[in-house]
């Protein structure tokens, strides 16, 4: 008789319960399951593990974990999945204090930088630092957990930058160096990524788009991220990839927000129209990028001769 499929309730209690009886046995009792709100005010349910004698605790997204159950994980891998990051990634962190972020020496080496949108995360940025550019905001983290595809972070507030006594550019400053020591820009013409994209394992709303790019897309479309391909938006403020680029075309260069992860670049012709480029970032928006990953619906626009960019449509 086959296991029937927990549903999403059912998982994060069966998932909680587990590591929560995995972790009594040394003697930790602080799990629990709660709502954290992300980019874009979206709201995730997390399951949180509270470290003795410290105030960071990892962090685990219950939905990305219930997704994977549905593609084939059983709930018991997954839950020993969690035990084993937290006895042994986190282990440099434990006992970590909130005063300990409250020094600059401890972090400075850290900041990195995530670009999001503006208005939708107004909230959020009344109570940290942050750079205004166009309809995005540059916001500040410190980096702490870094691997081949994914990083951990702890969001810079007010609070800390006032125990610092340093200002936004100050810390714009270190996080353009730290970034450019931990992941290099990347582009690459969009012909070459899309067919990365069909190979990989994809849904077939994806598929089915990504295999009409040519009727729907310009041809000549470049990805602008990192060698991570995680908040590689931001190399758009951290480098002069634009700068290089439209010297190297002699062209004012679209900007497409593809996402918070990459953008995408299109120079400009007399028969391209910002506005109908604008319509392929809405429907793009709307049908594949997830609401926490959207980063706007405006198309930008690079003048070439007065290195500026703009806001096109």
């Amino acid at each position: 008789m086959s296991q029937s499929v927990l549903s999403y309730e059912e998982f994060i209690s069966y998932i909680r319960e587990n590591v929560e009886n995995s972790l009594e046995k040394a003697g930790i009792t602080g799990v629990s399951v709660t709502e954290i709100v992300k980019n874009n005010g979206v709201v995730f349910d997390t399951l949180t593990i509270e470290q003795e004698g410290g105030d960071y605790a990892p962090v685990f997204y219950l939905k990305d974990l219930y997704g994977r159950y549905l593609q084939g994980d059983s709930a018991d891998a997954l839950a020993a999945q969690i035990v084993y990051f937290y006895d042994n990634h986190s282990e440099e962190h434990r006992g970590l204090e909130y005063q300990w972020f409250f020094h600059l020496e401890n972090v400075y080496e850290r900041i990195i930088m995530k670009v999001v949108n503006y208005e939708k995360n107004k909230v959020q940025l009344g109570n940290c630092p942050h750079i205004r550019e166009l309809d995005l905001a540059l916001t500040f983290r410190v980096l702490m957990e870094k691997d081949e595809e994914q990083i951990g972070t702890v969001l810079v507030n007010n609070e800390m930058m006032c125990q610092w006594e340093i200002s936004e550019f100050d810390l714009f400053d270190l996080a353009v160096r730290n970034m450019q020591r931990f992941w290099h820009p990347t582009l690459e013409p969009m012909q070459d990524v899309l067919e990365s994209l069909i190979q990989m394992e994809s849904s077939e709303q994806e598929a089915d788009y990504w295999n009409n790019y040519p009727e729907s897309w310009p041809l000549s479309m470049y990805v602008l991220s990192n060698d991570l391909r995680l908040n590689g938006a931001t190399v758009l403020f951290y480098t002069d990839c634009l700068r290089q680029f439209a010297s190297r075309i002699k062209k004012d260069i679209f900007v497409l927000p593809s996402s918070i992860h990459e953008v995408l670049l299109v120079p400009v012709t007399e028969d391209m129209s910002a506005w109908d480029l604008r319509q392929i970032v809405e429907q793009v928006n709307h049908q594949l990028v997830s609401e926490e990953e959207v980063l706007s619906n405006h198309v930008y626009r690079y003048l070439y001769k007065e290195d500026k960019l703009i806001i096109g449509a």
